[in-house]
């Protein structure tokens, strides 16, 4: 980046508009900026710095103090650089956040941070105006500005302050600097987030291939145990012996299904025969039971013959009962028409009496009619006089709502005066609100940062705790399942023993003199032993104290592998925990004070207060003016409808004067008129009411005598026929000889009679199939006698239970062999599984360990990457700084010793030729500190330009004082920097040494005065 011209305006203590060109001390290589103190040397290097990146050049000042207090509150500050990158060349003008005067209604607005960014390429230095300044590449949106800035250059702010513009106290940090602070700077100028993410993918790619075997290890171990077997060689002897197992009982399968199936048979055999036994035995109880039934049907015969006897005068009796109904329905109605002609004569008589009433009211229905009649004639004046009452009424309204609506503005307007004012106040507090909410959330963002990973660390940390514990528990267990398997190895040992010497007594007590023994075949048998064989071991101990051990060496197993896992787990937590970066807080102490922050910021964003305060205040001011206008115009639309109002009112009392003035309203003759009407109405239906009763009471007296005569000869009819049906019926009976006695007794079976004659048919057909049925059955018994089937079932039943308990251990036996082979088969999967596992694991995990830092140097990629950058560095810093020094003083990083090895960090020291040692930087004097800083400044710059691609450093800039070198020393220094910078790039200088002025002639003067400070260009002799 090389800067071609500055513009200041009212900038630090620059009152007015400053113009700095740089063009011609650039070419010079070395300048200087001179002046007093105070003068704003430093407020040029801030002004370089906030228009490129919106900061100043120093963490101590903020953008918003360096408006000037010198310059009239009207003129607005800005900065702006024109830059040269390579061929191109850009505009970049900003604008601080400030307060400047409001355009409307008096009082002050702020001036939002604006940032704009133009393209100048080909343009000269003489065509770029306030007006025009390029192509714009992006305008007053700041965060695109400084995207686009930070893309061009290649640095951000920070790196800048290390590379091109060094500030007060910055100069000689990177000399001085602790080793993980100089880190911390080398990785920001150099990127090595590349290597860092080589690094963890590989460690990430070992640790999950190391975790997948371990994982694997495991299983497989789990799956052998679920065997129940310690070696695999022992498992596979146990299938085959289960294997021959299965054979054996499928043979014996095979005999015992055959003898169910015989046993099954004979079975089915004698139980067809009992059932043949128990049936002829329940055809035999049949027969008795059909036999006692005989009177019963005999009685059912009789009952059924007299019932078809009765069924032949059956119809003639119905005809009887019919007509005998209709008789007494007849004297029913005979008697409802004798009340209907009693009721209807009485209504008749009253109709009479309602008729001679009503026509007593004769006069009063004529005086009804008139007061209709002039009800009728208000009327048709009032409807003459609508229009006109209407047009007075809308005149009214309209005045009520003109009225209203200069009442509604004036009270409008007093309110848009009070909102005015409070927006003035608060035009007048934003600036410090602003400020407070940016200051609030960087503390919160800063606190959540440092909480997560706070919580991070002691979720990690509560983890390993777990995992040590849990690691100690496993172990604690082990030792306890070893103290087990001890004593149950010691039990066995002392069982296996004692029925070793139980055997001996047994052979012992059957030697015989002159017989051999039947162990070793000697005939001599000089000491026998003796002892008591009963309280000796015996096997079943002996067996006992086996599976006692055999339980031991499992448990023993499953708490190893328990171990195994638990330690495992608890070294990769450890791992991950001392991976992670501390956190001086904790997390209590961080939640209490990000709550604080939060609550901090609550309180800022929820003060909507400032929210588009200028357009607020704008729309205010608007409305405002607006509302005093619509005020004066409603007011005098008011006057003039007063005057119209007052002409139509005159009008319409001369037109209603003929008129009753509670009908004048329209409402009040409606309602006469109605009344009026209602009661003609009223004295009108009561007349035509009762003439119509009258006549309608007549006509039902009629027809009333009609139907109770017509119903008195019907009457007489149904007598007559009542009597002729009776006799008939009586004939009928004497015809088929039966008397009134036997017939009432015909009468109850008429509808039992199919039921009685179908009991006498089943009974016949039953007598006959019951005898059938037991000639078949004798038949077929034969000569044969009744089966014992109980011992034939218990036989069946032993020999199925013989067959069940086979066929289960069959599938007990075949279901574990399953299960066997399934383990036996996952076993070798696994096996297989780990084999390649651990062939991908290996180069991974060698190239893994030496990013990590376990390699001969002791140091991580990332680090490695960094020190490489510092070597060329320092190789480039001792260029400069062995002319500079005579070669007395050259710069390395020491070795230091770690394990016995040999290792570089990112410490700098200095080696002195004079005493042939090397020795802090720290210990330099101020002159020699300021050579070495110098020196390594300008290093830094070079690999930085070599290294990081499209950065071009074309000019840096160096505020710090000269003070501290002797004559001799600052002569050399500057010469060395004037031969040294300016073949690649030049260097500005602020100084107050009078030497420096005098040996850098090029340059800028700072005038400092009472109104505010100027630049001036020196002239170059």
């Amino acid at each position: 980046m090389r800067p071609v011209r500055l513009t200041l305006q009212a900038f630090g203590p620059y009152a007015g508009r400053e113009v700095i060109d740089f063009q011609p001390v650039l070419d010079a290589g070395v300048f200087g900026i001179y002046g007093p103190t105070g003068a704003g040397k430093t407020s040029i290097f801030d002004a370089i710095s906030f228009a490129l990146f919106g900061v100043a050049s120093g963490d101590e000042r903020l953008a918003e103090d360096m408006i000037s207090h010198y310059a009239d509150p009207s003129v607005l500050t800005f900065v702006e650089l024109v830059f040269d990158l390579g061929p191109k060349r850009y505009v970049a003008r900003r604008v601080p956040t400030q307060q400047r005067p409001a355009s409307r209604g008096g009082g002050f607005t702020t001036q939002a941070h604006e940032a704009y960014l133009f393209d100048a390429s080909g343009l000269a230095i003489e065509d770029l105006t306030d007006d025009f300044s390029g192509d714009v590449l992006a305008e007053k949106k700041v965060s695109i500005v400084d995207q686009q800035i930070r893309a061009l250059l290649g640095y951000d702010a920070a790196q800048f302050r290390q590379i091109v513009l060094l500030p007060q106290g910055e100069f000689r940090r990177i000399l001085t600097a602790k080793s993980d602070d100089r880190a911390l700077i080398l990785k920001r100028l150099f990127d090595v987030s590349f290597y860092d993410r080589i690094m963890l993918r590989a460690k990430d790619k070992a640790s999950a291939q190391k975790r997948a075997i371990q994982d694997q290890r495991l299983l497989r171990e789990a799956k052998l145990a679920e065997s129940g077997y310690a070696a695999e060689a022992d498992f596979i002897s146990e299938i085959e012996t289960q294997e021959q197992a299965i054979t054996t009982l499928s043979d014996e399968m095979q005999a015992l299904e055959k003898s169910v199936e015989v046993q099954h048979q004979g079975l089915v055999d004698a139980q067809k025969l009992a059932d043949f036994f128990a049936a002829l035995e329940q055809a035999q109880e049949r027969e008795r039971q059909l036999l006692e039934q005989v009177d019963v049907i005999i009685a059912y015969k009789d009952r059924l013959a007299l019932a078809k006897l009765g069924q032949k005068a059956l119809p003639l009796e119905m005809v009887w009962q019919r007509a005998e109904a209709d008789l007494q329905d007849g004297r029913v109605r005979a008697k409802e028409a004798q009340d209907a002609l009693t009721l209807s004569q009485a209504q008749h008589d009253k109709a009479l009496k309602e008729v001679l009433r009503i026509k007593e009211q004769e006069g009063e229905r004529e005086l009804a009619a008139r007061h209709v009649r002039d009800c009728q004639h208000a009327f048709d004046i009032l409807e003459r006089a609508g229009p006109l009452h209407a047009s007075v009424k809308e005149a009214n309204q309209a005045l009520s709502v003109i009225k209203r609506d200069v009442q509604r503005l004036g009270d409008q307007k007093q309110g848009l005066e009070q909102d005015l004012r409070l927006l003035w106040s608060l035009q007048a507090e934003r600036p410090a609100h602003e400020r407070a909410l940016f200051e609030a959330e960087k503390a919160k963002a800063f606190l959540e940062n440092q909480l997560g990973l706070a919580k991070t660390g002691a979720k990690a940390r509560k983890a390993f705790e777990q995992a040590e514990y849990e690691a100690k528990k496993a172990q604690d267990m082990h030792e306890q399942v070893l103290v087990s398997l001890k004593e149950a190895q010691a039990l066995h040992q002392r069982a296996e023993r004692d029925l070793s010497e139980m055997q001996i007594l047994h052979i012992s007590q059957k030697l015989m003199d002159g017989a051999a023994c039947p162990v070793c075949g000697s005939l001599d048998h000089p000491a026998p032993a003796i002892g008591d064989v009963v309280r000796m071991g015996r096997h079943d101990d002996f067996a006992q104290s086996e599976q006692a051990l055999q339980k031991a060496q499992e448990q023993e197993r499953s708490a190893s592998l328990s171990l195994s896992k638990a330690c495992l787990l608890r070294d990769e937590r450890l791992a991950h925990l001392q991976d992670l970066e501390p956190v001086e807080q904790s997390v209590d102490e961080l939640e209490l004070a990000l709550s604080k922050a939060k609550e901090d910021l609550q309180t800022y964003e929820s003060d909507r207060r400032f929210v588009d305060l200028d357009l607020r205040l704008k729309n205010a001011e608007d409305a405002f003016a607006q509302c005093q206008r619509y005020v004066e115009h409603g007011q005098s639309r008011m006057a003039a409808h007063e005057v119209d109002l007052s002409a139509l009112q005159a009008e319409l009392q001369t037109m209603l004067k003929d008129v009753p003035p509670d009908w004048q309203d329209g409402q009040g003759l409606k309602e006469a008129l109605n009344r009026a009407k209602a009661r003609q109405d009223q004295l009108n239906g009561a007349w035509e009411r009762a003439l119509s009763g009258e006549k309608q009471a007549g006509l039902q007296v009629a027809g009333a005598e009609q139907g109770h005569a017509t119903l008195q000869e019907a009457l007489l009819r149904l007598q007559s026929l009542v009597e002729e049906a009776r006799d008939q019926f009586e004939q009928k009976l004497l015809s088929l000889s039966l008397s009134q006695e036997r017939y009432a007794a015909a009468q109850k079976d008429f509808e039992q009679s199919e039921e009685l004659e179908q009991a006498i048919i089943q009974h016949e057909q039953d007598v006959a199939s019951n005898k059938t049925e037991q000639l078949r059955l004798s038949d077929a018994i034969g000569e044969a006698v009744m089966p014992d089937l109980a011992v034939l079932q218990a036989a069946l039943s032993s020999a199925q239970e013989a067959l069940r308990q086979g066929r289960d251990a069959l599938m007990e036996q075949k279901t574990q062999l399953v299960q066997k082979r399934e383990i036996l088969t996952a076993l070798h999967q696994l096996q297989a599984k780990i084999g390649a596992l651990e062939e991908a694991y290996k180069p991974l995990g060698a190239m893994a360990d030496l990013m990590m830092g376990n390699n001969d140097l002791r140091i991580r990629l990332p680090d490695f990457a960094v020190a490489a950058m510092l070597d060329e560095v320092l190789v480039a810093a001792n260029l400069r700084l062995g002319p500079m020094t005579a070669g007395r003083y050259h710069l390395h990083r020491p070795e230091e010793k770690v394990g016995g090895r040999g290792k570089r960090g990112l410490d700098i020291v200095v080696f002195d030729a004079n005493t042939q040692m090397s020795r802090p930087t720290k210990s330099l004097s101020g002159g020699e500190g300021f050579q070495a800083s110098l020196a390594l400044a300008l290093g830094l710059s070079d690999v930085v330009e070599q290294t990081s691609g499209g950065i071009k450093l074309d000019a840096i800039f160096i505020d710090e004082g000269f003070g501290s070198l002797d004559e001799d020393t600052l002569d050399v220094a500057l010469d060395s920097l004037c031969s040294l910078c300016g073949e690649k790039r030049s260097v500005g200088l602020i100084s107050h040494t009078e030497q420096v002025k005098a040996l850098i002639t090029a340059g800028f003067d700072i005038e400092k005065t009472p109104n505010g400070s100027h630049v001036k260009a020196r002239e170059m002799g």
